[in-house]
């Protein structure tokens, strides 16, 4: 039977039994290794009872792997750890008759591809195999689905459990291992010995017995430490299971082709995005709305270039039939390693952070006038001089820095009339002092003679740049350079920049989490005056996170609404993201928690990166580390990982001390090193949170319950981008009051479950 007959048993099996599956897929890529290499003649051994043993399947691919190294000249042993890996799945299926799930049975599918491809075989069957287990699970009813997920479930608190349970035991049985090795060296050194003593000194019969005693003694130690190891073996099963839950992430490759499988959830929300128009996304964290919104894009790109070529490559701005745009630099390189996956990279997409497009728009306007981020002394300077000229007797209750705030941030921000402002006194939700009437027409002159005063001095803020741009013309139909406009991450643009940017393109597509919100004042799209009804989409279900991570999540997101609602006033976040709290259908360990010194901190970050690199075999790209601070990362990266050989790299600044641009996801090598502002948007199979107390974001002009709500957010950011674990590493401070301490108490609670 040749490999195409064989490869079509295996399709045969494929509709009939997961289990069945896995273990056809690993006996035919051992009977291709068997075929290949002689049956491994050469690489039997015999037992101590002198019978001729053929080497474990694990063995087998490594002596394979060697061979294809040889035969190719190319390294493949770290290709084929993935197939090592799904192995375990058959073993579960042979020994207990263990029920494999559907991410299960496409990570083997991913295994056998790579096997084949590596073993330089072709066939149709194997590009037919994922289309067909799509469709397996396109007619699996609503009680199988429920079946399947009750069963996650249970396995899930088992296996909590289970690591509960061995977890105490883990330095024990390094402890034994050690024990062990170090008995067995003496038990040689006393053999070795006892022999030469024998053979040189047949009259020693004193020396000779106490030798003899020794090695008795030795040999009955030995014995009972390896009694001990077998009694913890289920250590060893524990860490199989982990692995088990791990399969589709570990190496990056694996992670890469998750982009492309969309749940039904979201493939209706795509379904809806296709027939043109604006839309809404929203969802929770890991829901997958970014995904959607990068899958929409390269639909719409596909759906053109199938009408006209006229497109040419997105040099500039104009040149560009659509835009993709983000809030931060670091996620727009995360959008285009992305887009690469998806084949979006080389299309003419206008791919750059909101900052960016707004540059670009207004120095086609104002080619002379800058916006600058780092003139805040100068701009305090004016508001002192006006504040002088329109209120001599300094009757406005302001700080200088809260009436910065009060202009850029608000009635900029949010493109306020003074029929708004002043007339209708709108409401200030977030903002610390409150202001009549008359402040408001003093705040209301101030701010227009700033917004004359500041493009003579050659440069303005982002906010008035937008303000500026509106005014001028922005909404003209010749200004709508755009096919479509895809913003990610939107919920925490000012309205006037969404208004803006809407001006821009025909077609204006949202993606974004009320929840996730880290610097807006609230909800901005009722106020940049999109009209979303009947266009916009919930994402429901979590596909990110695991279990423990989503009760975790919602536990802290529902302490933080429960204490934003003992206040007065709640803006749009942790408490406006209950409108759509995920579900979640993936098992995995609990939250991982550790508080201490310094010194122990780093020591337990050593040894959790050991964990996920060396045991479960994660690559480093795949492991992130957040923290709140840059610099803090910097320390990490040079006094930690460093000594240890383990390469870390800055998401945000590359290699060196450069900028985002030198960053690549793609080519860039080493663990990732992420701030807490810098991670919203991201994922990563493995996420360790680095937690030291740090001051909640925004001036004093934001009320107290605003700055600590922010805070929150910027912590439920960090929790919700793993994949598969999450550790929360925390220094001695962390956690004595506000959303620090909340956030502990929900990882308490979740350990107590």
């Amino acid at each position: 039977m040749n490999v195409e007959q064989q490869l079509d048993r295996i399709q045969k099996v494929h509709g009939i039994d997961f289990g069945l599956f896995v273990l056809a897929v690993h006996a035919f890529a051992e009977g291709v290794m068997n075929a290949r290499m002689g049956n491994f003649e050469e690489h039997k051994y015999l037992d101590a009872n002198g019978k001729e043993l053929d080497p474990s399947f694990y063995k087998k691919v490594g002596i394979y792997a060697d061979f294809l190294t040889a035969s190719y000249g190319w390294n493949t042993f770290h290709e084929f750890r993935s197939i090592k890996d799904t192995y375990s799945l058959s073993n579960e299926v042979r020994h207990k008759f263990a029920q494999l799930t559907m991410d299960e049975v496409r990570s083997s599918i991913h295994s056998l591809r790579k096997f084949c491809r590596l073993s330089r075989i072709s066939s149709p069957v194997l590009e037919s195999l994922g289309d067909e287990l799509e469709e397996w699970q396109s007619r699996v009813s609503a009680d199988e689905l429920q079946q399947e997920l009750e069963f996650l479930k249970g396995h899930n608190v088992r296996l909590i459990t289970q690591l509960k349970e061995v977890k105490e035991k883990q330095k024990e049985s390094a402890g034994l291992a050690q024990d062990a090795g170090r008995l067995r060296h003496e038990l040689e050194e006393k053999e070795r010995r006892l022999a030469e003593i024998e053979a040189t000194s047949a009259d020693r019969k004193d020396r000779i017995d106490e030798l003899r005693r020794e090695r008795r003694e030795l040999q009955e130690r030995l014995k009972e430490t390896e009694e001990k190891q077998g009694k913890l073996e289920k250590l060893r099963a524990a860490e199989d299971e982990v692995l088990r839950m791990s399969l589709l992430t570990r190496s990056r490759r694996d992670y890469e082709e998750s982009f492309f499988r969309l749940s039904d959830e979201q493939a209706s929300a795509l379904k809806a995005i296709r027939g043109g128009g604006s839309y809404l996304i929203k969802g929770g964290a890991g829901s997958g709305k970014s995904v959607v919104l990068l899958q929409a894009l390269r639909e719409r790109i596909e759906d053109v270039r199938s009408q006209t070529d006229m497109f040419a490559d997105p040099d500039t701005l104009m040149d560009a039939g659509f835009a993709l745009l983000t809030f931060t630099r670091t996620l727009v390189k995360y959008n285009e390693y992305v887009s690469s996956i998806l084949k979006i990279a080389s299309q003419p997409v206008y791919m750059a952070t909101v900052d960016q497009f707004i540059h670009d728009l207004f120095r086609r306007e104002y080619p002379d006038v800058g916006i600058r981020y780092d003139k805040k002394d100068v701009v305090l300077e004016e508001l002192a001089e006006l504040r002088d000229l329109h209120d001599p007797s300094d009757s406005l209750k302001l700080e200088d820095e809260e009436l910065f705030t009060e202009i850029d941030a608000y009635i900029w921000g949010y493109a306020l009339s003074r029929e708004e402002y002043v007339d209708a006194m709108v409401s200030r939700s977030g903002l610390r002092k409150r202001l009549n009437g008359s402040s408001r027409e003093l705040v209301w002159m101030i701010q227009q003679d700033l917004a004359r005063k500041l493009p003579e001095l050659m440069f303005v803020t982002r906010n008035l740049a937008c303000r500026l741009l509106l005014e001028s013309g922005g909404n003209r139909a010749a200004d709508r350079v755009f096919s479509a406009l895809f913003i990610d991450e939107v919920q925490d643009l000012d309205p006037v920049v969404l208004r803006l940017m809407s001006f821009h393109a025909r077609d204006v597509v949202l993606a974004g989490d009320t929840g996730q919100s880290i610097y807006g004042l609230r909800s901005p799209y009722v106020r940049a005056g999109l009209d979303f009804r009947g266009r916009s989409r919930v994402l429901k279900t979590n596909f990110r996170n695991t279990l423990p991570m989503v009760r975790l999540a919602q536990s802290f997101r529902s302490r933080m609404a429960s204490a934003l609602h003992e206040n007065t006033e709640q803006s749009a976040g942790s408490a406006a993201g209950d409108e759509y709290v995920s579900a979640a259908l993936r098992p995995g360990p609990p939250v991982e928690f550790f508080q201490g010194s310094k010194d122990a901190a780093k020591q337990v970050l050593v040894e959790r990166l050991h964990y996920y690199l060396d045991v479960l075999n994660y690559d480093a790209e795949n492991v992130c580390i957040i923290a709140p601070y840059t610099r803090l990362l910097g320390h990490l990266r040079d006094k930690v990982l460093a000594p240890e050989g383990i390469d870390g790299v800055d998401v945000k600044r590359g290699s060196t001390d450069g900028d985002a641009r030198e960053f690549d996801f793609e080519a860039s090598r080493g663990v990732r090193l992420v701030s807490m502002h810098s991670a919203k948007g991201l994922d990563f199979p493995v996420v360790i949170l680095y937690a030291q107390h740090f001051e909640a974001p925004g001036g004093s002009d934001l009320s107290d319950e605003l700055r600590e709500e922010i805070k929150g957010n910027l912590l439920y950011v960090a929790v919700t981008r793993a994949l598969d674990h999450v550790d929360v590493i925390a220094l001695d401070g962390f956690g004595t009051a506000g959303a620090e301490k909340l956030l502990l108490d929900s990882i308490h609670e979740q350990q107590a479950v």
